[in-house]
C-alpha cells in the first residue's frame, strides 16, 4: 500500500482519501493522525471486499441519496463513513464486505 502526504488535490475539508490501494492525505506525515491513518485503511479495505466498482458505486449512490434527504450531513452519513468514524480507533478493525450495513439506517434516525 501506498501512503501520499501533503497532497493539494483533496478537497477542502477532508483531510484524507483512500483509492484502490493508495491513501493520501492533506497534511504532512507528522500531522496525520494514527485515527486518520486507519480511518482510511478501513475505506481501503471497504473497496477491496466490494471489488472497488461496487463500492464507490454505492459510496456516491449513498452520498446522492443523502444530499437530498438531509444535504448539510449527507457525507457524514455515508454508511462507509459512519462505519469507519466508529472504528478508526480499533487499530485491528476488519470490515466484513457487509458490515456497513450496520450503519445503514444509524443515519437517519433523525428524519
Amino acid at each position: 500500500m501506498k501512503i501520499k502526504y501533503d497532497c493539494k488535490k483533496i478537497p477542502l475539508g477532508f483531510s484524507g482519501l483512500a483509492f484502490i490501494n493508495t491513501l493520501y492525505f492533506r497534511g504532512t506525515k507528522e500531522r496525520v493522525t494514527t485515527e486518520q491513518l486507519n480511518h482510511e485503511m478501513i475505506h481501503i479495505a471497504q473497496q477491496k471486499k466490494l471489488l472497488v466498482i461496487f463500492f464507490f458505486l454505492l459510496y456516491f449512490g449513498m452520498w446522492g441519496l443523502n444530499l437530498l434527504w438531509c444535504p448539510l450531513s449527507a457525507y457524514k452519513n455515508i454508511p462507509f463513513e459512519l462505519e469507519a468514524k466508529a472504528n478508526e480507533d480499533r487499530m485491528l478493525y476488519k470490515p466484513t464486505a457487509f458490515s456497513w450495513t450496520n450503519y445503514l439506517f444509524r443515519s437517519y434516525k433523525h428524519l
